[in-house]
């Protein structure tokens, strides 16, 4: 167990799966397989960063979800909505129109402020009358924030276990204050957005 929580190993791993040229492609797969069997997509991000980088990582870990979020919408659809329901009970009928309603700005909401786990929302806005385009599109847009707060989070906080010096240290909290603070501003106004269309 000791050597899995060593950061030269598991830095030395990083270094030797990134030099793989089949890398990016399994860890797109690897998005959709996971997506599909609901490993928590934040882990996910994380380990790309961890593989990639902070940058090069968000964007494999942007389109990844993307994929795996098309991925779970076509199962969900291909599926259908009676099987759905008879698994997960009638909430899932009404959550399914709510998402038709608005299109893109109800699903980029879902992805900035989640009500249910990833999987299950991509499922059910496949059985619901939302167009793959409009799902596409928010999803895109939703993710882009969270998946850019938690690879800049995540570099930090591995540049800190690597060296933990007091300038680390304060990078961190700095980047964990901007990031809540920014995400608590793109809430508020999504919330604003939506309240202004019930209006």
């Amino acid at each position: 167990m000791s050597d899995w929580l060593d950061i030269d190993r598991a830095e030395a791993a990083a270094n030797w799966i990134q030099d793989s040229r089949f890398t990016p492609v399994l860890m797109l797969v690897g998005y959709v397989i996971g997506g599909l069997v609901a490993v928590p997509v934040t882990l996910m991000i994380v380990a790309t960063v961890a593989v990639f980088g902070p940058w090069t990582g968000a964007v494999y870990a942007l389109v990844g979800a993307e994929m795996a979020a098309l991925a779970a919408f076509g199962v969900g659809h291909a599926i259908g909505r009676d099987i759905v329901s008879r698994i997960a009970g009638s909430r899932v009928n009404r959550l399914s129109r709510k998402l038709s309603e608005r299109g893109v700005l109800t699903i980029t909401t879902l992805r900035v402020v989640p009500v249910a786990p990833f999987t299950v929302i991509n499922i059910i806005a496949g059985i619901s009358d939302i167009r793959l385009r409009d799902f596409a599109i928010g999803s895109f847009i939703g993710m882009l924030p969270g998946v850019m707060a938690i690879s800049l989070l995540a570099d930090r906080i591995i540049a800190s276990l690597k060296n933990p010096s007091t300038t680390s240290i304060i990078v961190l909290v700095a980047v964990i204050a901007l990031v809540v603070v920014s995400l608590a501003g793109l809430r508020y106004w999504i919330n604003r957005k939506r309240d202004d269309k019930n209006a």
